[in-house]
């Protein structure tokens, strides 16, 4: 799943840690305009499998998340 940090009804860390708790495996990449390191650090103590700068994001970054690479 692709989570922004920045929902407007909620936060996508804590987004983030609700998806991870699930039953079933599932993969999140948070991204965010804010890409310093904090974030990034906060994104993997949530619990996401990575993080993307939304100024890194191009189809073919969507495309390498979709085919698991």
């Amino acid at each position: 799943m692709l989570v922004d940090v920045g929902l407007p009804d909620g936060h996508g860390f804590a987004l983030t840690e609700q998806l991870v708790a699930l039953p079933w495996e599932v993969c999140v990449v948070l991204m965010s305009s804010d890409a310093d390191r904090t974030t990034m650090r906060a994104a993997h103590r949530a619990g996401a499998d990575s993080f993307l700068p939304k100024d890194e994001f191009s189809s073919v970054v969507m495309r390498q998340l979709i085919e698991g690479g």
